[in-house]
């Protein structure tokens, strides 16, 4: 069968792609990961896994909430916020991953997690976060 065996050559041809992409670019096989770097860290935890990030009350230092633990380090909101355009920035002191939403409270501004945490959302961003997730 020619279909059979032109599909056959096209995916054979994409895993040589893909292997020789991977071997230039070792990073791809991260994508589903959120990664950040530091002077001091390194940390790289699965996005999916990605509550929310918090200014601490150490200075420069910020709070990661994921699904089961919290990690702080050295860094910034601004910073992480650039890092990874699949992040919300909902206040000043907050960074959230949309997908992870349990709750919004528009009349509060306040989204909950999973693992009992609270967002505040400033209400300019209200309307953004929003139109982002699909509660």
């Amino acid at each position: 069968n020619g279909v059979f065996e032109k599909k056959s050559e096209a995916a054979s041809i994409f895993i040589i792609w893909a292997i020789a992409a991977l071997k230039i670019y070792p990073k791809l096989i991260t994508i589903t990961d959120f990664r950040i770097e530091n002077a001091k860290t390194v940390i790289q935890v699965p996005f999916h896994d990605i509550l929310y990030f918090e200014t601490s009350d150490i200075v420069h230092k910020v709070i990661l909430y994921t699904k089961e633990e919290q990690i702080e380090f050295y860094g910034s909101l601004s910073q992480i916020e650039k890092s990874d355009p699949r992040l919300f920035k909902c206040h000043k002191s907050f960074l959230i991953n949309p997908e992870n939403i349990i709750k919004l409270d528009k009349s509060t501004g306040t989204v909950y997690f999973e693992n009992g945490g609270v967002c505040y959302v400033s209400k300019l961003k209200l309307k953004k976060l929003l139109e982002r997730i699909s509660l």
